[in-house]
């Protein structure tokens, strides 16, 4: 009886290990060709953002407009509340900061956005959906970064040796926002009631995540802003921009902290992938 469980353990096992290798294979072969296929996700990303300031005089300039107008105004009313004393460091933190929450928070918000079915009826790959939210929110990202370099590089908070991780602290957050919404997009399609939940916790992850204040005014407690999951990808990215940076451990941490997420999305993509083509057709 015991070497019966025995042997049916180890079928079940191969079994198991059997399906999770093919669900794997399938999610390989559905990134491959959205990779492929890069020339349509990226036109039709590329095509709504144009769409987007279509009936706009300035076009894509206003998001650099935006920037310049937020950090100047929220710069100015929160330098005094949280006393900063030279307003031309702040300035730079900030637009440092928000370029790199609104790339956070859009991949969050585009994740709960269901998969096209016309993905589906025309035999494109599931992942290209994912590709074409990904690629908007880098491409609304690259519009802003000229300002987000150039302010601190003019009140010398940059300097030569932090923009060096510009590509690179670019990278992770590409890493990071793909698996976040491949990850959110499965979830959304198959719980809903996931996309409510995100929204409540968007709105309050903004005062909670420090993109207007540094991580020093916790004092003591800093340490818990590790558990907040935006956190190191948007230190990062603005150490990269601004040269400020506040835990030598996110240099190391975020690139691991993004591969992992990246491949969290990725594996959730493949695991439901039938499911979800059948759930969108």
């Amino acid at each position: 009886d015991c070497r019966f469980e025995v042997y049916c353990g180890r079928d079940l096992m191969k079994k198991s290990m059997s399906q999770v290798v093919h669900l794997l294979r399938l999610g390989y072969k559905d990134t491959k060709r959205s990779v492929i296929l890069w020339r349509y996700w990226l036109y039709r990303s590329i095509i709504r953002i144009n769409l987007k300031y279509k009936e706009s005089w300035l076009g894509i300039v206003w998001p650099s407009m935006s920037l310049v107008f937020i950090t100047l105004a929220l710069g100015t009313v929160w330098g005094v509340i949280l006393e900063r004393a030279e307003l031309t460091f702040y300035f730079a933190y900030l637009a440092g900061g928000f370029p790199v929450w609104q790339t956070i928070s859009g991949s969050v918000a585009s994740g709960t956005k269901s998969f096209s079915r016309e993905i589906v009826v025309a035999n494109i790959p599931l992942s290209s959906s994912i590709f074409e939210k990904w690629s908007e929110g880098l491409l609304n990202l690259a519009y802003i970064l000229p300002v987000a370099l150039l302010l601190p590089l003019a009140v010398g908070s940059s300097s030569i040796g932090n923009l060096l991780l510009v590509v690179p602290a670019i990278i992770c957050i590409a890493m990071w926002s793909w698996g976040v919404i491949a990850a959110i997009s499965v979830a959304s399609l198959l719980r809903p009631d996931i996309k409510h939940v995100i929204g409540s916790i968007m709105r309050v992850m903004f005062l909670a995540t420090p993109v207007i204040w540094e991580p020093s005014r916790l004092g003591d407690y800093q340490e818990y802003l590790w558990l907040n999951p935006f956190y190191p990808v948007l230190e990062l990215v603005r150490y990269a921009l601004t040269g400020i940076l506040h835990d030598t451990r996110i240099l190391l941490i975020t690139p691991l902290y993004s591969i992992a997420v990246l491949a969290t999305g990725f594996i959730v993509l493949s695991r439901y992938i039938n499911i979800v083509r059948l759930r969108v057709a």
